[in-house]
């Protein structure tokens, strides 16, 4: 399946999504709570050449994600080319070509993104000044026909600051009809700094062997701030259809404050060091690969919520002032993974369709809790020789996700 996206779209989410560039493992901020803090995903739509994606069932050689996988090619190009947008909520430019006889061939893009226009028709209103920005650069040198040397790189800087004023909903049903309406004080500013460092040794001692050594580092600063107050009040609002007044206020039935705080820090440090394989023979291909990862995690949490109700602080007590919600912690992980897998293909022709069976193993061991997972994995592909292009897949496998720092 090819998916191209237009670069305003919104990032792929969810940390059960394995996502690769270039077989480059990327990752995404750990503090983000929603798509208002995270405006740009990794990829840049710019620079793709292609785009593998499987909803589920997926071959041994992908990783320990459960849900999906994003399989992304940048391109390698051969002639100088470009591209460049822009419109009220950023831009970004793109540039690729080749030197040297196209043994040396660049392809880099600069992304900037502010969503201030569509976060101000949100219920919320305030403030809004979110600023996105990225960098990325995708290089490769070919020696000989036999060996070439990759780099992709990555800056990512991640503003979110704002302001709350007021906020004003309306729910409940026919029979119960109810007004929100919250004033604010206070700011939230949030900054999320990532950087990820790929190279990549690719050797083909023979037309059929293909051989690659990566190493990778992903570095990610997070701090997420906050204070803010608001004060609610809750209306019962008028429900006669034949009233003059129909959905205007007729009494407060609720008030109270509420002071949300935070002071949220985050230091991450990934490094990979692994080995993929390939080799093809007339109707098979093996593939291999083995992967060592140390994570260096350092997470600081500090943050409380106080919830005040006609002028009690909840959860009453008649001596002290509770907190209705209060979250300390101060963890460091250091850990190490080492993953690897074996995979076999098989692909044959009959005379009305084509046959590909699809057998594998990978496993992993966490030291946090010396554990190791065996995951087997296969799948049948039988594609017809019909006019249109159409695949019958059955795949099975066991599938385990161990978990990451959050």
């Amino acid at each position: 399946l090819m998916i191209r996206r237009h670069p305003s779209s919104p990032p792929f989410p969810s940390t059960t999504l394995f996502r690769s560039v270039n077989d480059i493992e990327v990752y995404r901020p750990f503090l983000v709570r929603s798509g208002q803090q995270e405006g740009l995903s990794f990829i840049n739509s710019d620079m793709v050449g292609s785009i593998l994606f499987s909803a589920g069932g997926f071959d041994a050689k992908y990783g320990d994600k459960m849900s999906s996988v994003l399989d992304i090619r940048y391109k390698k190009p051969y002639k100088f080319g470009g591209s460049f947008y822009g419109s009220l909520m950023g831009g970004g430019i793109h540039l690729e070509g080749s030197a040297d006889k196209s043994l040396f061939t660049y392809n880099v893009g600069i992304r900037y993104k502010t969503n201030s226009y569509m976060l101000n028709s949100l219920d919320t209103k305030g403030d809004y000044k979110p600023n996105f920005f990225d960098y990325q650069g995708f290089f490769s040198y070919e020696f000989s026909e036999k060996v070439s040397l990759n780099l992709l790189t990555n800056i990512s800087q991640n503003n979110y600051f704002f302001i709350p004023q007021t906020r004003e909903t309306s729910f409940g049903t026919v029979n119960e009809a109810l007004k929100l309406k919250i004033y604010f004080d206070g700011q939230e500013l949030d900054r999320f700094t990532s950087g990820t460092e790929a190279l990549s040794l690719i050797i083909k001692p023979k037309s059929n062997l293909k051989l690659s050594f990566i190493s990778s580092t992903f570095q990610s600063y997070e701090r997420e701030n906050y204070d803010i107050m608001g004060q609610y009040f809750l209306n019962e609002l008028d429900k006669d259809l034949g009233s003059d007044n129909l959905g205007d206020s007729l009494m407060n039935i609720g008030v109270g404050t509420f002071l949300n705080h935070a002071r949220n820090n985050l230091d991450a440090n990934i490094y990979n060091f692994y080995h993929k394989g390939s080799l093809k023979t007339n109707k098979q291909l093996f593939e291999w690969g083995g992967k060592w990862q140390y994570e260096a995690i350092d997470n600081q949490i500090s943050e409380w919520q106080m919830m005040d109700s006609a002028g009690y602080s909840l959860p009453y007590s008649d001596t002290i002032v509770n907190l209705y919600y209060v979250l300390k912690a101060n963890n460091n992980a250091i850990s190490n993974r080492i993953s690897g897998y074996f995979q076999d293909s098989y692909n044959n022709s009959f005379n009305k369709f084509n046959l590909k069976l699809i057998g594998g193993i990978r496993s992993q061991y966490w030291s946090f809790n010396n554990q190791t997972v065996v995951s087997p994995r296969g799948a049948i592909i039988i594609s017809p020789f019909w006019e249109r292009d159409i695949q019958f897949r059955f795949s099975s496998g066991y599938y385990y996700q161990m978990p990451f720092f959050k």
